[in-house]
């Protein structure tokens, strides 16, 4: 095992290729709900829809919920955020129970309700060129 601040850890690092992002999620789910579509102030697309993931092996807990036992014991929920192509392709052939696999990197950001108090959401962002989106059969 290697510690962190060693100087093995930051060779570690040194070699990863430039064109990888480090900020990396691969996700097979299915839809709770249809992709619902929102436009940006210049017109662009913007897809969300949530993802529920089963947990396949064994190894560390999916998430809060499961350790709470909330979820059922090895289900996760997602929030998923699309643009672009990736977005025609949410809305064209995607529905709620369809299976898709995804790529994607994880973004948390505040959001507010004027009504509500700010809370902060984490989701899985499908934008630039390593995203990817496959409807699975």
């Amino acid at each position: 095992m290697i510690e962190k601040g060693t100087s093995a850890a930051n060779d570690n690092r040194k070699h990863l290729p430039l064109n990888v992002p480090t900020n990396r999620v691969s996700l097979i789910g299915r839809l709770c709900f249809d992709p619902i579509v929102r436009k940006t102030d210049k017109g662009q697309p913007i897809v969300h829809f949530s993802l529920l993931a089963t947990k396949q092996a064994p190894g560390p807990l999916c998430c809060e919920f499961e350790a709470s036992g909330l979820m059922g014991g090895a289900t996760c929920h997602h929030v998923v955020v699309a643009d672009d192509q990736l977005a025609e392709i949410a809305t064209t052939e995607l529905a709620s129970g369809s299976v898709v696999y995804l790529e994607g990197q994880l973004q948390t950001r505040r959001a507010s309700q004027p009504s509500e108090a700010p809370k902060i959401v984490t989701e899985i962002v499908l934008f630039g060129a390593h995203a990817r989106l496959q409807p699975q059969p």
